[in-house]
């Protein structure tokens, strides 16, 4: 699954693992609290209008994500 081009979960093996660049944390139910974080730093960091331009989640995978932009709004 991506969350605005950026790869942050992925199904391997009938397990689901989650991250940012390195997606190697096991999903499950006392993981809560790193899930939640990771949310909110992709919230945070991976948005057009991010203060925070040198994060590097802002800058991971730029061009699948000017892609993704691109697709949102052709016009």
């Amino acid at each position: 699954m991506r969350f605005r081009a950026l790869a942050c979960l992925r199904w391997h093996e009938s397990v689901i693992y989650f991250g940012g660049r390195d997606i190697k944390t096991k999903w499950d139910p006392g993981k809560s609290r790193e899930r939640e974080e990771l949310f909110r730093e992709l919230e945070n960091f991976r948005h057009p209008l991010a203060s925070e331009t040198r994060h590097p989640l802002f800058r991971a995978q730029s061009e699948r994500w000017l892609e993704f932009l691109v697709r949102q709004e052709v016009t």
